[in-house]
């Protein structure tokens, strides 16, 4: 039979306990944004903003990605053949988001709601964070 635990040992065992959770929850989460931030959809919408003349000037050299709100699920979701995100942008002059929409070719859908294939990006607008109301059309297909 066991004996008794002592109350300072089961506090020690729960904050250890929750610890960890939090650790572990904040890893998934960072694995996950880095998992988004690496789809080749992504990347190309991040290359189509470096070479957009008037977002550099904007922005300034270099512009960084920064991590996406995977919670979010009205700015950045994926449904079937469409894609939305809003990936944080920051460069050496100001800070905006680089709103991405992309759509997947209609063979490369499985019926089941995801995608076989990745997706091309068919719209990107930068928007300024020190004036959301203003935003510049990157890319348009």
């Amino acid at each position: 039979m066991l004996g008794r635990v002592k109350l300072g040992t089961l506090g020690l065992i729960a904050g250890y306990g929750a610890v960890a959770t939090i650790g572990a929850g904040l890893y998934l989460k960072y694995k996950l944004q880095e998992k988004v931030k690496q789809r080749p959809f992504v990347k190309e919408a991040m290359k189509k903003l470096r070479t957009y003349k008037p977002a550099v000037e904007l922005l300034g050299e270099p512009i960084k990605a920064g991590n996406i709100d995977v919670g979010d699920e009205i700015s950045n979701k994926i449904q079937g053949n469409n894609a939305q995100l809003v990936v944080p942008v920051k460069g050496s002059k100001s800070k905006g988001h680089l709103h991405i929409w992309a759509t997947a070719e209609e063979n490369n859908s499985t019926g089941t709601g995801s995608v076989k294939g990745d997706f091309s990006v068919s719209r990107l607008e930068l928007g300024f964070e020190e004036d959301p109301t203003r935003r510049l059309v990157v890319f348009k297909t």
